[in-house]
C-alpha cells in the first residue's frame, strides 16, 4: 500500500513538473541580486570578522559569535556557522572571507515519506574562510 501511495505521488509530481512552459527562460540570467546575509552584507561580500567560538546552547565547533566586522563593533554578537574551519575554545578569531549559503530542508510540495526533515525549508548561511588569525584569550566570554 505504501508503495502504491509513493508511486502515485511520484507520478502526480512528475505530471505537475511537465505541466507547461517554465515561468522563466531556462538557462537565462535572472539578474537576481545576492540576498543579505546574517552579518548585514550581501552574500559574497569579502569581510574581516572577529569573535569567539560559541559554547552555550545547541552549537558545535563551527559556530562563531561574531562581535566585530572590520572596524565596526556589533552591539550584540551574531552566531554564524564557519563552514571550513573547526574552532577551538578560548581563542579569539580574526577571519577573512565571505558569507555564502544553501537551501536546507524539503521544499513545499515535494513528496516524501515519513515526518520530514528536522529543519524546515529555509536558507542557511555560513562563512567561507580565506585566511585565519587567532589570539588566545583568558575566557571565551
Amino acid at each position: 500500500m505504501r508503495r502504491i501511495v509513493f508511486l502515485s505521488s511520484f507520478a502526480l509530481a512528475f505530471c505537475i513538473c511537465l505541466a507547461g512552459e517554465p515561468p522563466f527562460k531556462p538557462g537565462g540570467n535572472l539578474g537576481v541580486e545576492p540576498p543579505i546575509g546574517r552579518l548585514g552584507y550581501r552574500i559574497g561580500t569579502y569581510l574581516t570578522i572577529e569573535g569567539v567560538r560559541a559554547e552555550e546552547g545547541k552549537v558545535g565547533v563551527h559556530t562563531l559569535l561574531v562581535d566585530r566586522i572590520g572596524d565596526y563593533k556589533l552591539k550584540e554578537p551574531v552566531g554564524l556557522w564557519i563552514a571550513n574551519l573547526e574552532l577551538r575554545p578560548l581563542r579569539r578569531y580574526i577571519l577573512s572571507g565571505y558569507e555564502s549559503g544553501s537551501w536546507i530542508g524539503i521544499p513545499p510540495g515535494v513528496p516524501h515519506e515519513g515526518p520530514g526533515p528536522q529543519a524546515a525549508w529555509q536558507f542557511a548561511s555560513h562563512f567561507i574562510v580565506t585566511s585565519v588569525g587567532t589570539n588566545e584569550t583568558q575566557s571565551a566570554k
